[in-house]
């Protein structure tokens, strides 16, 4: 009985200093709720044979958990307005939006949800997720990175990043008339995306 009883005030100082790291606040802080800060955007490029069109969507939301000090913990959704494109030009804006492209009327968002998060080194991931465009939805995989930066509100998390999408692979097949001369099947999307911290 007597080892037994030698050990007990090791136990309690070891709960002890447990303890006292969760209140000095050196245990691992929970997710945060997603606070989309400034400034935040999502940008596009198409390309044809002779040029190149640049766009972005002035309207997103997202939603869910942002783990700031372990990033594969966060699960997001970003939702975006299909009517909100913009590429400086109301013509070509006006056909985006009609059914040879996005048909915003019938299909009014755009959507992104994470599935998983993949750690590849220190600040740079790989999220995994489902992207849907009109009606199909398809795997995903964006190679992002992270960093803190000061914003306007005070602290922020930095996610950059992009990828590549066949448009043909969301039923985008349209080929001549606003986009002359031929508009090619590649379209890079970008994202740069600033949270707010406590």
């Amino acid at each position: 009985m007597r080892p037994a009883l030698s050990r007990l005030p090791l136990i309690a100082l070891a709960l002890a200093g447990l303890t006292g790291a969760a209140l000095s606040g050196t245990a691992l802080a929970a997710p945060l709720p997603a606070q989309l800060g400034t400034p935040s955007s999502l940008t596009f490029k198409a390309e044809t044979s002779l040029f190149d069109v640049d766009g972005h969507f002035k309207r997103f939301a997202v939603t869910g958990t942002v783990d700031p000090d372990a990033f594969e913990a966060s699960r997001v959704t970003v939702e975006i307005e299909a009517a909100s494109i913009d590429t400086d030009n109301d013509r070509r804006d006006t056909h985006l939006r009609a059914a040879d492209f996005f048909w915003a009327k019938k299909y009014p968002h755009l959507r992104f949800v994470t599935q998983t998060i993949e750690v590849v080194s220190a600040g740079r991931y790989v999220v995994v997720g489902q992207l849907t465009i009109k009606d199909t939805t398809r795997t995903v995989r964006v190679p992002v990175t992270t960093g803190r930066r000061s914003g306007p509100k005070g602290p922020q998390l930095q996610v950059r990043g992009g990828l590549t999408i066949d448009r043909f692979d969301h039923g985008i097949r349209y080929q001549s008339g606003t986009f002359e001369p031929d508009l090619k099947r590649p379209i890079r999307l970008s994202l740069d995306l600033r949270f707010d911290l406590p």
